[in-house]
């Protein structure tokens, strides 16, 4: 046996054992599995134990059959610590496949791309903010605001695209520029930016080869989208290509022309196994024969375009000339990509690689909608978020040497448009689109605006000082009322009222930001419209002032009741049916309107409201734990905390009071808090998480993984939940990296006796890594969005 067949013939079987212990656990603990599983076992044993690489392999194989036969010789399944035994040696079976996996990868020729250089960014001063707005999304960006020492650099690093801003480069001479063309070469990408947006302009662009022309203000979401479009990698190192085919000589045929490529390739001759080895490999292309002796190959190719994991992948058919005659009108109706048998070497290569491609922009602009407001065009709230947070971390982490400034932040409210939301959608629609436009054209180039909802706008400023922040908000104010522009703003915005707020020694996180940002908007005059955020001198009073009314609001939002609850379910993975849910606050003000939730929990923490609040959600999920005692008694609700319940004597006589009045199961109460502030304030969190271990209920951190002593926070806290932080599960896929940190944080948590849970699920190849990672318990949009009803049905199990 060859090298490479003896790796697949391991692969294939421990693959074969995690089956097998997926339908113990999960359907049924039967002996037909258990015979099954002794001949795989031996089978194992049989082709492992002679080769040195695959000795622990072949170790877990011959327990686990000596242990597996003495199970069926004595005619009794194991039970207890024999059970727990038995799982145990296929969790480390299960654990060796990746290792196994990385391992045959390796020997197949993966090799790691070579870095992408920087972006060569050509402009005058304005260029700065775009600079900045690239670096934000991962790209390198080397900024020249003259030619001089051009070529020095280019012989130096080998750029991956470059951006010519055109109305400052023609302060040079035409000879300059061309050199400076024929200096880049033509496999760099070039893009161009100018106010001319004429046929005429656009032509001489394209004789200059530009990839892209953009007209200022240019708009940052579609040149971002070009560049990322222009510069992925090529789809050749560690693209995954899985082959079905039964006939093994045209399949290892194929699979060695595709590897000299780069590419990694997977065959499966069963084609019963493809679901399995579609959620296992995750291939970014299929290559499947039509030509199947179990199963009918067009039914096949169907089933595939209608499972959520095959419509992510591209797919060709291998059809001979009589099996396209006799499926011509289904392939044509499928809209299928076939190559015919005998397959030119040439020919699958090049169509493969322009698949994959295809595949790799379809991804790109799926993932890019996905963070942008469909009217506006506008970056939506979460992508705003995330991206506030990735700013924020850069400016934290120091970066002095380039004397970066502070991070700013603009929020604008139109009250016009909320009220028009409330009214007339297809009027505010037009409004907001025209409110988008009116905003690109005032910020220029270097500035993401965003929409958040309910009339309220956003801008992050880099580098952001009082006197321009202030300027940048003027002419902001100035474009949106202008009256002069044609369209419908001039006379529905209503009041346009924009808050500023910097980061400073106390503000260095987002949620602080916001509110700074939100309570200088609400307390923006009507003549001038704009506030700065500050605590110092004559504004001290006026903010003591605003923040005492904000405080009233909420208390007079408590008192009127107009608070509500939502509940969003909290899933197993792994087939745990327990109901958990986690319970989120909604309050509303006077005019109905729902109050921005990190103002609102913001200012709640570091006052008694906080505690109010707290208290408030404590006693609902008391009393909704008793009305389900009978018809759901095993339902979990998690309670989000403030900092303020930390301050709070008398809480737990009156939890206490309450868990005994109620008669309901303590630990089905699950109290939660962000990590950083529970290490901030790590002696009170101990010390509360200890009285309320003392009562029977639990308790979860959230925003978990993104220090280094994270780990190490919640073994000293004795915590039994860690909700990860987004950015580890939104990152997860195509991230082999973040995979493994994921997968390493779920077991050093289950060795403390700790459930991981994943919030923030947006698609089903996410909820696939965090299954392949371990990870038991899976909360987001994907699985339910905020309901007001707990109406999720655990009883359908992940497979």
């Amino acid at each position: 046996m060859t090298h490479a067949s003896l790796a697949d013939t391991v692969i294939s079987r421990l693959r074969l054992i995690e089956d097998l212990r997926t339908k113990l656990v999960h359907v049924k603990w039967s002996r037909d599995v258990f015979v099954l599983l002794a001949r795989v076992a031996r089978d194992v044993l049989q082709t492992a134990r002679s080769h040195g690489e695959y000795r622990r392999v072949a170790e877990l194989a011959e327990q686990l059959e000596q242990q597996v036969n003495d199970c069926l010789m004595g005619g009794q399944l194991p039970q207890g610590e024999g059970r727990a035994r038995l799982l145990e040696l296929l969790d480390e079976l299960q654990q060796l496949l990746p290792q196994a996996e990385v391992g045959e990868e390796r020997r197949r020729g993966e090799r790691t791309p070579p870095a992408l250089g920087p972006i060569l960014l050509l402009a005058g001063e304005d260029g700065r903010a775009l600079a900045q707005s690239l670096e934000l999304e991962g790209f390198q960006v080397r900024r020249l605001d003259n030619l001089t020492g051009l070529r020095e650099l280019r012989a130096a690093v080998s750029p991956g695209a470059a951006i010519i801003d055109l109305d400052w480069a023609r302060l040079f001479q035409a000879r300059e520029l061309e050199e400076l063309r024929l200096q880049l070469g033509p496999k760099t990408p070039l893009f161009l930016l100018a106010e001319r947006s004429d046929l005429e302009a656009r032509l001489e662009a394209v004789k200059a080869g530009s990839a892209g022309y953009f007209t200022k203000p240019v708009d940052i979401a579609a040149l971002l989208t070009q560049l990322a479009e222009r510069l992925l990698p090529e789809p050749l190192r560690g693209s995954r290509v899985l082959i079905v085919s039964d006939q093994q000589q045209l399949a290892r045929n194929m699979a060695r022309t595709l590897e000299i490529r780069g590419l990694l390739t997977q065959i499966l001759s069963q084609p019963q196994q493809l679901l399995h080895s579609l959620y296992r490999f995750q291939p970014q292309l299929l290559l499947l024969d039509l030509e199947l002796k179990e199963v009918d190959g067009m039914q096949l190719a169907q089933v595939i375009r209608q499972h959520e994991l095959g419509v992510r992948c591209a797919l060709l058919l291998l059809a001979t000339p009589q099996q396209l005659q006799r499926d011509r009108e289904l392939l044509s109706g499928g809209g299928f990509d076939v190559l015919l048998k005998p397959v030119a070497d040439e020919h699958l290569q090049a169509l493969a690689m322009r698949r994959l491609r295809s595949q790799q922009l379809q991804q790109l602009q799926l993932q890019q909608a996905h963070e942008r407001d469909p009217v506006s065009g506008l970056y939506n709230r979460p992508a705003f978020l995330a991206q506030l947070e990735r700013a924020l971390q850069t400016s934290v982490a120091g970066e002095q040497e380039r004397e970066a400034g502070p991070l700013g932040l603009m929020l604008i409210s139109l009250e016009g448009l909320r009220e028009l939301q409330e009214s007339d959608l297809r009027l505010a629609d037009r409004l907001l689109a025209e409110v988008a436009s009116r905003l690109r054209f005032a910020l220029g180039y270097g500035y993401q605006p965003a929409y958040l909802a309910d009339g309220l706008f956003a801008v992050m400023v880099r580098n952001a000082y009082q006197e321009a922040l202030l300027a940048t908000a003027r002419s902001v104010r100035r474009a949106l009322l202008e009256e002069a522009r044609t369209g419908c703003a001039g006379r529905l915005l209503g009041k346009v009222s924009i808050g500023l707020s910097l980061t400073s020694q106390d503000c260095q996180d987002a949620q602080s930001l916001i509110q700074h940002a939100w309570q200088a908007c609400r307390m923006a005059d009507e003549d001038e419209g704009i506030k700065l955020y500050q605590v110092a001198g004559a504004d001290q009073e006026a903010e003591e002032y605003h923040l005492r009314r904000l405080l009233e609001e909420i208390g007079d939002t408590v008192k009127q009741q107009r608070l509500n609850l939502v509940f969003q379910p909290v899933v197993s993975l792994h087939g745990d049916t327990c109901e958990r849910y986690e319970m989120l606050l909604r309050l509303r003000n006077q005019e109905g309107r729902e109050l921005q939730p990190e103002t609102v929990f913001a200012i709640a923490q570091h006052h008694r409201v906080g505690i109010v609040l707290d208290r408030w959600v404590i006693a609902q999920a008391m009393r909704l734990l008793r009305e389900r005692r009978d018809s759901h008694p095993n339902t979990t609700l998690f309670i989000n905390v403030s900092a303020a319940i930390l301050q709070d004597s008398a809480l737990l006589d009156w939890l206490s009071a309450g868990i005994e009045r109620t008669g309901i199961d303590p630990g089905c109460l699950v109290f939660e808090m962000p990590e950083n502030t529970a290490q901030r304030r790590q002696e009170a969190a101990a010390r509360f998480i200890s009285n309320l271990r003392r009562l029977g209920c639990g308790f979860s951190l959230e925003r978990f993984g993104t220090r280094d002593d994270s780990l190490e926070l919640a073994q000293a806290l004795q915590v039994d939940y860690v909700k990860l932080d987004r950015r580890l599960v939104a990152e997860l896929a195509g991230d082999r990296q973040r995979q493994e940190q994921v997968r390493e944080i779920t077991q050093r948590l289950k060795a403390q006796g700790i459930m991981t849970v994943a919030g923030c699920v947006e698609d089903s190849v996410t909820l696939v890594l965090l299954w392949q990672c371990g990870v038991p318990l899976a909360q987001g949009f994907f699985l339910q969005r905020p309901h007001e009803e707990m109406n999720y049905d655990f009883t359908t199990r992940f497979r």
